[in-house]
Parts: C-alpha cells; sequence; structure tokens
C-alpha cells in the first residue's frame, strides 16, 4: 500500500494539528519517525536487530519522496509504535493516514 507521510494530521475540527513550538502543521512522517526512534520502557528488552529494523522503517519514512511503498507488516509495527506513543489526539489522525482513510465525524 502507498502512504504518504508528507501529509498533514488534521485534528477532530478538520483544521491541522499545529507544533506549540514550531507553529507548523504536524505531518505523517514526523509522528511515525518519532515513534519508531524513540524509547519506551519496554524497549529495554528488545533485541538489537529489531531496533535496527525500526531505525531502517525510519529512514525509508525520512527519505521518501511522495507516497511510499509498505507492507501491511511495516504499517502494523508503525502502528504498534504510534499507538504506544502518543495521545489519542495523534494517534487518531495517524492511524486513519495510514489506512489511507478519511477522517470521519
Amino acid at each position: 500500500m502507498k502512504i504518504d507521510f508528507g501529509q498533514e494530521l488534521l485534528g477532530i475540527d478538520g483544521k491541522p494539528i499545529m507544533d506549540p513550538q514550531s507553529q507548523e502543521a504536524i505531518r505523517l512522517n514526523s509522528v511515525c519517525i518519532n515513534a519508531l526512534m524513540g524509547q519506551l520502557e519496554e524497549d529495554s528488552k528488545v533485541a538489537g536487530e529489531k531496533k535496527l529494523a525500526r531505525w531502517t522503517l525510519a529512514c525509508r519514512v525520512q527519505n521518501g519522496k511522495g507516497p511510499i511503498d509498505m507492507t501491511a507488516e511495516e504499517i502494523a509495527d508503525i502502528k504498534d509504535r504510534v499507538g504506544k506513543a502518543f495521545a489519542p489526539v495523534i494517534v487518531g489522525p495517524a492511524f486513519l493516514a495510514l489506512d489511507c482513510k478519511d477522517r470521519k465525524a
């Protein structure tokens, strides 16, 4: 499935979610990279090979131009990390974008 990681995440009001520090719209690539690269409490027991796989996936998201072809497993891994690393205000729009679905009220 092709994912456009450059897209802005939309809030519950349908407007772009803004980063309070930079005052720029939060994009899917930023959320996914931060989730993949972050260190969660449970990660202390994760093998180095799994961490390398996350880093490699984050590099693909960072370096991709336009929509990127992703496997179902890669999308599931990203969603798992985003779901653990962020609050619902980010998880909701990120999951919809990763599933290529529009926001429904």
